[in-house]
């Protein structure tokens, strides 16, 4: 998708959701939103700092019950740099 001139995408699935009040928190080190989570506590965490490395937006909505939405919007700056050819140099 195309979210504000940036690329997106978005992955869903129809799980057990992610109740609010967990939210927050999902993104930090070992966390588990629940007892039924077999992982680590890594992964969301694992995203967001190599998200944050590439300038990704890491945006997660979710409803418990009915499931979660990811959105990975990666931000599109190709239009904030001014080409300048004379600062590329020939290899010698």
């Amino acid at each position: 998708g195309n979210e504000d001139g940036n690329d997106t995408i978005y992955i869903q699935d129809n799980g057990i959701g992610i109740e609010e009040e967990h939210l927050e928190h999902i993104f930090e080190m070992f966390y588990r939103a629940t007892a039924q989570a077999k992982g680590s506590g890594l992964g969301l965490y694992i995203l967001k700092q190599a998200a944050s490395k590439i300038d990704l937006d890491v945006r997660i909505d979710s409803e418990w019950g009915k499931g979660t939405m990811v959105a990975l919007i990666f931000n599109n700056h190709q239009n904030d740099v001014e080409y300048k050819p004379e600062l590329i140099s020939e290899s010698v």
